[in-house]
Parts: structure tokens; C-alpha cells; sequence
């Protein structure tokens, strides 16, 4: 799997923490199989439909008060 090769870059046997960009037809999945694969933590989703991301988060059994959305506005 695509994990293995994530996992071959960590040498001490510990988590591996990935940050999600999306959480549509692909990145869902991600966050709702992370809890079955060992080593792989997903704390972070980040999403411009914020209620995408907790929608990911809930489906993966994360409780509703555990959840909790960050915003940052930047100007160009």
C-alpha cells in the first residue's frame, strides 16, 4: 500500500501524523480507515467546506466534542 512507503521514512517505530488537504471522494475514506491502519494518525483536515471536514471526522468516530474547526483569513 501507499502507506508503506510513508511508513518506510520513519525509522524509530512510532506514528506517522498526516495532515489532509479535502475531504471529498478520497480524503474521507483516508480519515475513516486511519483508525484500522497502524502508525497512521490523522488529526488535521483542512477543507473549504468546513462542515465536509467534520463530517469526515464524525464518520471515523471522532465524538462531536473533540472536533473543533480553526480559521485563518489571509489577504493577497
Amino acid at each position: 500500500m501507499i502507506y508503506e512507503h510513508l511508513f518506510n521514512r520513519v525509522k524509530e517505530p512510532g506514528t506517522v501524523k498526516a495532515g489532509l488537504i479535502g475531504a471529498g471522494q478520497f480524503g474521507t475514506p483516508i480519515v475513516t480507515q486511519a483508525p484500522f491502519i497502524p502508525r497512521l494518525d490523522v488529526p488535521v483536515i483542512a477543507d473549504i467546506d468546513v462542515e465536509a471536514g467534520k463530517r469526515a471526522f464524525r464518520q471515523a468516530g471522532v465524538a462531536e466534542e473533540d472536533i473543533v474547526v480553526c480559521e485563518a483569513r489571509f489577504s493577497v
